[in-house]
């Protein structure tokens, strides 16, 4: 979602030297590219969460697809006591779910099937708002608006400000059905948060957000469902928005300020694709994926390292005359007890640097292997050789394979990392 805060900061940018150079109202239509670039990055995400689940492990069995569809369906499902159904709607949610991801930008984009597109999107959305996850939904939902046209967004808020008596209680409904999906898979995070100093309150807290949400999304799904209803029948201004209308002015040019919103785009695709080609990448959207951490069981593109500083290694060995050291003894722990644990050479670097600053003119031994092409390597003094001391102090990436992040936090508190 940084492409759409980038855009609309380029463009406010464009406009406000346009502004100090010109000293006049500004002729370049920034606002209509704005609303463009912000669709396009839109359908730019929907693309790329397609695009990271098309590897071995999203149609697999451990698939985290079906549960999405699986645990708001579950009563009804189990209610029918038809076990194969809960095989069919699995693999609903694993192929419905790039369907639709495919599907939604070309929808939203087509003025005849607008409507439709703000409907299906809040619907194919609401499932994830009720497994808790809210961040995801809730931006995305926020680009819808940038498709519409003036007139599309003062009939639309006609219809939320209208409030319809079946439409709150079925959005009550909903929402209650999904604040009992939420209680039964917040209930387990609640139970381990017992008896520390203000977490539960925290968790508490957090889930009542996340229901509000939840009731608001369920209400947002069926209002927009009953407007692209109204219109399917023929029908146009059924609600009067009780918004004055915009001001409609002739449009400028808008070729200058399309240039910036297409580079702003072509920067944004370039971040989604380096983690394909171990280069660094800030927010890939790898979330409920599957795909794996080195990107190898991508069906398409899986994984072409064009720099090996981004690989992940299996540590071997690591001996240094510096042994009296804390950072020694805590990475020669990491060595000995993980040693089927591969660790990403960015976060390995790191110690390596500070071991090295540490410890200043003695010699370290290391021995790793690479998890790409199972290449063994070995290093006499990684402090004289300023390349394997490099790093970047951004997240890369996952730290280990497999997760580690509990390893780590340990690791940080000043625990062995064992």
């Amino acid at each position: 979602m940084i492409g759409g805060l980038l855009m609309v900061l380029v463009l406010a940018l464009g406009e406000w030297g346009e502004r100090l150079v010109a000293r006049r109202h500004p002729r370049i239509d920034w606002l209509g590219a704005t609303h463009r670039g912000l669709a396009w990055i839109c359908a730019l995400t929907y693309f790329f969460a397609f695009f990271y689940k098309l590897n071995r492990g999203w149609f697999s069995a451990s698939s985290s697809g079906p549960s999405f569809l699986q645990e708001p369906l579950g009563p009804i499902l189990s209610w029918l006591d038809a076990p194969a159904m809960w095989g069919v709607v699995g693999a609903v949610a694993i192929y419905g779910t790039l369907v639709m991801e495919v599907a939604l930008p070309c929808l939203l984009f087509l003025p005849r099937t607008r409507r439709l597109g703000c409907f299906l999107g809040a619907a194919f959305h609401l499932p994830m708002m009720m497994r808790g996850v809210i961040d995801f939904p809730l931006l995305i939902l926020a680009f819808y608006p940038a498709f519409l046209e003036p007139d599309e967004g003062e009939e639309l808020c006609g219809w939320l400000r209208h409030l319809s008596w079946g439409r709150l209680v079925a959005a009550a409904a909903l929402g209650g059905h999904g604040l009992w999906v939420l209680a039964n898979t917040q209930r387990a995070r609640i139970i381990a948060a017992r008896g520390l100093p203000w977490i539960p309150t925290v968790v508490v807290a957090n889930a009542v957000l996340t229901g509000a949400m939840i009731v608001m999304g369920a209400y947002l799904t069926l209002v927009l469902g009953a407007w692209w209803w109204a219109r399917l029948g023929g029908r146009r201004g059924v609600v009067e928005s009780g918004v004055a209308p915009s001001p409609r002015r002739a449009p400028g040019d808008r070729r200058p300020a399309v240039a910036l919103a297409l580079t702003v785009v072509a920067l944004c695709a370039a971040n989604q694709l380096a983690p394909f080609f171990r280069l660094p990448a800030a927010g890939p959207l790898v979330m409920f994926s599957d795909i794996s951490p080195d990107y190898r069981n991508h069906l398409i593109l899986p994984g072409i390292p064009l720099v090996s500083a981004f690989e992940y290694v299996r540590l071997l060995r690591f001996e240094g005359a510096a042994h009296e050291t804390p950072g020694v003894r805590e990475l020669q722990t990491f060595a000995r007890d993980n040693v089927r644990l591969a660790i990403h050479l960015n976060v390995l670097r790191y110690h390596l640097d500070r071991i090295c600053e540490a410890a200043p003119g003695r010699a370290l031994r290391v021995e790793w292997i690479a998890l790409r092409g199972e290449e063994r390597r070995v290093f006499e003094d990684v402090c004289a050789e300023p390349g394997l001391r490099w790093y970047l102090p951004l997240p890369l990436g996952q730290a280990c394979i497999p997760r580690c992040a509990a390893l780590i936090h340990r690791w940080a508190r000043g625990e062995p990392p064992g």
